[in-house]
């Protein structure tokens, strides 16, 4: 008698738990399936433009393809390392052509990225670090900046600061321009958080 009730039990919590399961399955392979990709017809759906960037300050501007441009450089650059340490402010490109060189300016540090065509991917070269940074860059025929190092004495007591002056060439005086703007402007950002944080 006692297997009977068992079996009973048994039978009715599968009457009520099947279907359950069965449905989401369904749905779970179905959403697999639309999430993996979207067909139409035998071609599949491109992004025609690069995705809109939302700031820090979570406020939704018109749609900008030069500031949805330099995000999704800065999210590509050496496969994604800025991302998690720096927040994006702005881009300059420096070249374009068959040598596409650019500028991306974050919270941070400035960045020269150049697509590798033979890697097929954006990757870094020279950097600004504001850290390093001892005045904001200035315009000429190239753009100017001091880096601060230290020192040490010939008989190693001692250490003195030291400045040294370093140059960026680029193109055209209205890139040059554009560079030291926006490098300015996160610059002092960052200076300014800073002093907040002291």
């Amino acid at each position: 008698m006692w297997g009977f009730f068992k079996g009973a039990g048994k039978g009715m919590a599968g009457l009520l738990t099947r279907p359950v399961g069965g449905i989401l399955d369904f749905t779970s392979a179905t959403l697999k399936t639309v999430q993996k990709k979207i067909r139409v017809g035998d071609s599949e759906v491109i992004q025609i433009r690069a995705t809109r960037y939302i700031g820090p300050d979570k406020v939704v501007y018109p749609y900008s393809p030069h500031k949805a441009a330099g995000y999704a450089l800065f999210m590509s650059v050496n496969s994604g390392e800025l991302v998690n340490s720096d927040t994006y402010f702005d881009y300059v490109e420096l070249k374009g052509g068959d040598t596409l060189t650019g500028l991306v300016i974050t919270s941070n540090l400035a960045v020269e990225v150049k697509y590798s065509k033979l890697l097929d991917k954006w990757e870094s070269g020279r950097k600004l670090v504001f850290h390093d940074i001892v005045r904001p860059l200035q315009s000429k025929e190239e753009v100017v900046y001091y880096t601060c190092y230290e020192e040490t004495s010939t008989f190693g007591f001692g250490s003195k600061k030291q400045q040294k002056k370093q140059t960026f060439e680029v193109e055209t005086k209205e890139i040059a321009g554009d560079m030291v703007y926006l490098v300015n402007q996160a610059y002092d950002e960052y200076c300014a958080i800073q002093k907040l944080a002291e």
